[in-house]
């Protein structure tokens, strides 16, 4: 039966309706002399579909009405699977047997968070260093505001990378700032596991004339999180020398991280 002859037109509310709610799926309602039915097309890979089509339960003509043949198990475990329907069997098992999103998410944040205490540093509580957030969401994406490298209210690397500060010093304090942002993001999300990717990273640094080995020095950050968090820490950078920063640290780190909902 072709589209064509789908005619549209308001729907009696006493006539139960099947649907099959999918990205593949799509409603199209037939009336014909009075009777009502209900045909739903699924196309296939060449653009044609198949009908599944579900009678009106209602009499005509004083007849006895027919019951309405099960549903087909195949169409069952189809529409459970977008929700549609309760799966059944085997199905069940397996569903009731699969770890729930939240105990997964409180799994991950445990093995993050051993991966933070086996470096054996001891962040304490992100505090922002003026009048702005640490860390603010928004549909799903957090940005995390710029971290200096600091330990116990302390900068732990001053002035410039290339001069007063060796590459190697530089590296770490990049580190240091990279777990702050992690720091920072667990105080916001409660759960690290939430993290499903970090996005970008940017990397400001306090920079000697002459010393170009700005992306060296953010590998020590890049590194981190590559160990830390695994796939999800893979991320896009920026690295960029400038003449000077808040409370002349050798270096300002922020991040902009994805993450799933709570």
């Amino acid at each position: 039966m072709g589209d064509q002859q789908l005619a549209a037109g308001p729907r009696d509310a006493s006539v139960p309706r099947h649907r099959f709610e999918g990205a593949q799926g799509m409603e199209r309602r037939q009336e014909r002399g009075g009777a009502h039915c209900e045909i739903l097309v699924k196309p296939n890979a060449c653009g044609q579909g198949s009908n599944w089509r579900r009678r009106d339960p209602r009499p005509r003509n004083g007849a006895t009405p027919i019951p309405d043949a099960p549903m087909p198990l195949s169409r069952r475990l189809v529409l459970a699977a977008v929700g549609a329907a309760p799966l059944i069997g085997a199905a069940a098992h397996s569903q009731e047997s699969t770890m729930s999103p939240n105990h997964a998410l409180s799994e991950r944040h445990a093995l993050i968070t051993q991966r933070i205490a086996a470096l054996g540093i001891d962040l304490g509580r992100s505090q922002p260093g003026g009048a702005y957030a640490a860390a603010v969401e928004d549909r799903g994406v957090v940005e995390v505001s710029g971290m200096v490298p600091s330990l116990d209210g302390r900068v732990i690397a001053v002035g410039r990378v290339g001069a007063e500060v060796t590459l190697e010093q530089a590296q770490h304090a990049a580190m240091v700032s990279a777990l702050r942002c992690l720091k920072a993001l667990e105080d916001h999300l409660g759960d690290l596991g939430r993290i499903r990717k970090v996005t970008k990273m940017s990397v400001y640094m306090q920079a000697a004339p002459g010393f170009y080995q700005l992306s060296e020095v953010s590998n020590g950050a890049s590194e981190l999180l590559a160990k830390v968090l695994a796939p999800a820490g893979a991320h896009a950078r920026t690295s960029i020398g400038g003449a000077a920063l808040p409370r002349n640290a050798v270096l300002e780190l922020d991040m902009t991280v994805a993450v799933d909902p709570a």
